[in-house]
């Protein structure tokens, strides 16, 4: 799931009100599922769980960039049985040193084994680097961030 402003949507006087869609894509199928336009004074926080409410995603996996990073979102991708991979950047402080320390033995032991998946990407004069572990454990997260 995404969101994006749509090109030449917003008010040529102005240039304001530009009309913003949340969609759900089938990447492996290479369709769009739904769309959904969020309010004019909100974002794709309150627009994503009205998205995933018409989609039929019972054994799916549920991939949202770090705005969709929110306890409503997971719940509700829980509730229609679906798994979730939900986006976490280094500016969510408190809650990214947690997770980071949560899995910091799990990464650390597959790079030791060789088995980390990870990549390292070069885009607009930056490095990003990537790596990908999983825990089924997030009790460890204190319930404000869990």
């Amino acid at each position: 799931m995404d969101g994006k402003r749509l090109k030449g949507s917003f008010k040529q006087s102005d240039r304001q009100d530009a009309i913003h869609i949340v969609s759900a894509f089938a990447c492996e199928n290479g369709v769009t599922l739904g769309h959904c336009k969020t309010d004019a004074k909100s974002n794709e926080i309150t627009a994503i769980p009205e998205l995933l409410q018409l989609l039929e995603l019972k054994g799916c996996l549920v991939i949202i960039d770090a705005m969709g990073c929110q306890k409503e979102i997971a719940q509700k991708t829980l509730e229609k049985e679906a798994d979730y991979l939900l986006a976490l950047k280094a500016n969510q402080g408190g809650l990214f040193e947690q997770v980071k320390q949560l899995l910091l033995p799990e990464v650390t032991r597959r790079i030791q084994s060789g088995t980390l998946l990870s990549e390292v990407d070069y885009q607009r004069g930056r490095e990003e680097f990537r790596a990908a572990v999983v825990s089924h454990d997030m009790a460890q997260l204190p319930e404000t961030h869990s």
